[in-house]
């Protein structure tokens, strides 16, 4: 992703920050899942679920992809995706809380 970010600040004169926010957006995220490890056990006997996301693994691909194919469009794409991103770690940090409670 920093190569992207680089690539397409000297390429295109890009800016860099989208990417700085995608990054924070994925530590965010993965706090989120991270926080709430050890949550009730569910009927099935696991202490670990995932929610269902928009920002999954394959739609993480996706991006990445869609960043080296067309880097002119990599920083809007960025800020989307930042957005999409942090929206799944808030709807996480909801659900998550909600059980405890």
């Amino acid at each position: 992703m920093l190569g992207v970010a680089f690539g397409a600040s000297q390429e295109f004169g890009a800016p860099m920050w989208p990417f700085l926010l995608v990054l924070l957006a994925y530590y965010v995220n993965g706090s989120s899942l991270l926080a709430f490890f050890r949550s009730p056990r569910r009927q099935d006997g696991r202490s670990l679920s995932f929610l269902t996301e928009f920002s999954g693994a394959t739609e993480t691909m996706l991006v990445h992809t869609l960043w080296l194919l067309f880097p002119a469009y990599a920083w809007p794409l960025a800020i989307v995706w930042t957005t999409i991103v942090l929206a799944d770690a808030m709807r996480q940090i909801v659900v998550r809380y909600r059980l405890l409670s």
